[in-house]
């Protein structure tokens, strides 16, 4: 990689309105709330790192010429088996196949409305397909795995998908199931004994063939290469549609490229090396993932798919040893739950975690990581060889970390954590934290892509200037030119000075980094007038030993909030111990609302894609009372007190956070149902989908927020 640097001016003269130079890092416009990396301080943001690589395309092929040979995408079949791995060459000469054979066979030509949907799991082939649009000028659009019904049938008619690439049988029963008239091809990555019966069924309706088809008739007939040029659309990348239907984010070349720029010049081109390797796990139906892979790519390094089952995501991360671990909080926090119930039993295994983290955080926070330290040796190092042994960087990402968490998770795996934030729409990241970053609490300022403000919100009385709060707004590079289709939608998030308007509420620390508060439609008011930012309360009530999930909603006409709350079976049990001998084994039912199916699975050995990758210990919803009595998580939910012992605990924990009294939640109901991607109450970030819960649980809010311990 050259280390030439190229700049770009944003859509607006930025340098007009009177700036201040804050600190090394950052530059920030007094007047108009704006603040922009130090190194755009003329206001020229940077767009690539290298002028001979401007497109995705042009990515690969600087990989190619530099290191040929060297591996690249690895997968494995089990958790526990060894990698395999295909190298930069292999990987070219599979992409030229695999979109030779798309022309050849399925009809794709290189077009502005010519789309490849993508179907299934993190895999090899899912890169190798998208690479494919990439190199031939056709359009990805990837389908998120847990899509129901008809946001699926949405995007296949509204990107017009004709051909689509399948992981499995089963994904492919599903598209077929929406009787799309425009889908003439399928083609199954990983095939098994069903195809014959597959083909039968569908008859001359659709061609469904296996990616060895496909590969076989490229390689007999190559075509040109005809990569798509640096402003034209590469992804169209549908939101989760958690509020209604999916929207088509345009993401082009430059604004994935301008991230990778970005990030790396952010961490000194230190953020990924040659020498790195990434455990891919996160859906690549997001964007962040699959900036993540490209991020890799961009410096030579490796990629490792997990083998499907979240639920053992630690042994494939045992047998991969990746260096750099992208996860979102909630994985993070699961992790920190594991480790603090595996000494909970023992009052000098618990002192001696607190005293080694308190000791370790004395040397981290000097950026000194020395795993050979007395503590490493008698605590930390047996948790870090289960994740492989050898992460330097961690990068959090999808929500934010707490301070807290944070540190712990710094201690712990000794490296430095990293903290992003961005969106679809802004590709994925706009801040980020750097290695010197050491308290948290923040996303980190602007990255040298991009420049941000805070503008006004008039419906909560709020004027940035004035409140140094207000909602995010991004200009840059990175910033989506709209949504596929839908001009006018595209008009309410992209002003005319080129601002997209993010929907979150931020504000600026003292060392003017960015801090999210919540969602602008999250946030509800209560009815002394108080406006309170749910996301905020639920990561400090996660932070309970009692609680595995929790949803935080309000409503005008109460003074207090109110919670869902999946708990900890395990820890719930410790409790129960010190109820007295009639309360312990007796189960008094509540009458049945609606909140589960009775199987009380909180997980299980088969995958459950939006579920932390961490089981807890308990997760398999069977638990022994004190008395010896064996009850399933649902039936733990109705034991007498139990809600009221989980309701003084959060109470407990958000004056211990120091939360105002009208953040405190006055009234909880125990479900014993997990919110999952599965069954769409988490959205592929892991975070609560508030429209579904909301909607799932009406009944159960309505009884909470009629309770009169909200008067």
């Amino acid at each position: 990689m050259q280390s030439f640097l190229r700049a770009n001016s944003p859509n607006t003269n930025c340098n007009e309105t009177p700036v201040t130079v804050i600190n090394e890092g950052h530059v920030f416009d007094k007047t108009e709330m704006i603040i922009r990396n130090i190194r755009c301080k003329e206001g020229a943001l940077y767009s690539y790192l290298d002028e001979n690589v401007r497109c995705c395309h042009d990515l690969l092929l600087e990989a190619l010429r530099l290191s040929p040979d060297a591996p690249f995408l690895g997968s494995h079949a089990t958790p526990s088996t060894p990698y395999s791995w295909m190298s930069f060459q292999g990987v070219y000469e599979r992409v030229l196949d695999f979109g030779s054979g798309l022309i050849n066979v399925c009809g794709l030509k290189a077009s502005a409305t010519n789309c490849l949907g993508i179907y299934g799991q993190n895999s090899l082939d899912w890169i190798i397909s998208e690479f494919a649009c990439f190199t031939y000028s056709f359009i990805a659009v990837p389908l998120y795995d847990t899509l129901g019904m008809d946001p699926l049938k949405h995007i296949c008619s509204h990107a017009e998908l004709s051909v689509c690439v399948c992981v499995t049988p089963d994904r492919v029963r599903n598209l077929l199931k929406l009787g799309s008239p425009l889908l003439k091809h399928i083609i199954i990555t990983e095939p098994d004994d069903t195809l014959a019966d597959l083909r039968s069924e569908v008859a001359d309706r659709v061609q469904i063939h296996t990616v060895s088809d496909i590969l076989e008739r490229g390689k007999e007939n190559r075509q040109k290469v005809q990569p798509s040029g640096p402003a034209e659309t590469a992804v169209i990348c549908y939101t989760s549609g958690t509020t209604g239907l999916p929207k088509g984010v345009i993401v082009t070349n430059q604004m994935l490229i301008g991230t990778i720029t970005g990030c790396m010049m952010n961490t000194e081109l230190k953020l990924f090396t040659s020498k790195d390797v990434h455990l891919s796990y996160l859906p690549l139906a997001h964007i962040f993932e699959q900036f993540i892979v490209l991020l890799a790519l961009n410096a030579r390094g490796r990629v490792g798919f997990f083998a499907g089952d979240l639920t053992q995501l630690q042994m494939d991360a045992y047998t991969l040893q990746p260096t750099v671990f992208i996860a979102v909080p909630r994985v993070l926090a699961r992790i920190k739950q594991k480790i603090n119930r595996s000494v909970s039993g023992s009052r000098l295994k618990g002192y001696l975690l607190k005293t080694a983290i308190q000791q370790k955080l004395k040397v981290v926070d000097k950026q000194v990581y020395n795993q050979n330290t007395m503590w490493d040796q008698l605590v930390f190092s047996k948790i870090r060889k289960r994740f492989g042994g050898r992460i330097r960087v961690i990068i959090s990402a999808g929500a934010p970390i707490t301070g807290e968490l944070l540190q712990f998770t710094r201690a712990v795996f000794c490296c430095p954590v990293l903290e992003g934030y961005g969106s679809t729409e802004t590709c994925g990241a706009i801040t980020a934290s750097i290695f010197g970053d050491l308290n948290g609490g923040h996303v980190g300022s602007a990255l040298p892509n991009c420049e941000l403000k805070l503008a006004d919100i008039p419906d909560l009385q709020l004027v940035a200037s004035r409140d140094n709060k207000g909602e995010v707004c991004c200009r840059g590079i990175v910033v989506t030119p709209g949504y596929y289709k839908d001009p006018e939608l595209t008009k309410t998030v992209i002003d005319e000075d080129g601002w997209i308007h993010t929907g979150d509420v931020g504000i600026w620390t003292d060392a003017h980094c960015l801090k999210i508060v919540d969602r602008l439609k999250h946030i509800f008011k209560l009815s002394q007038g108080e406006y309170v930012a749910p996301e905020k309360l639920e990561q400090v009530y996660q932070t309970s030993n009692l609680v595995s999930q929790i949803f935080v909603d309000g409503n005008t006409l109460r003074s207090y909030p109110v919670a869902l709350v999946v708990p900890e079976g395990e820890a719930l049990i410790k409790i129960m111990s010190s109820l007295a001998p009639s309360a312990k084994n007796s189960i008094e039912k509540k009458p049945d609302s609606g909140t589960g199916d009775g199987n009380g699975e909180l997980g299980s050995s088969s995958t459950r894609a939006g579920q932390a990758p961490v089981a807890a210990s308990g997760e398999n919803c069977v638990f022994q009372l004190p008395g010896g009595k064996e009850v399933t998580l649902e039936e733990l939910c109705h034991l007498p007190d139990v809600e009221n012992i989980v309701l003084q605990d959060l109470i407990s924990v958000g004056k211990a956070c120091d939360l105002k009294g009208f953040e405190l939640v006055h009234a909880i109901m125990l479900i014993s149902e997990p919110f999952s991607v599965e069954n769409r109450l988490l959205t592929p970030t892991m975070k609560c989908a508030r429209h579904s819960i909301r909607s799932r649980y009406q009944a159960e809010l309505a009884e909470l927020f009629a309770s009169k311990k909200l008067d």
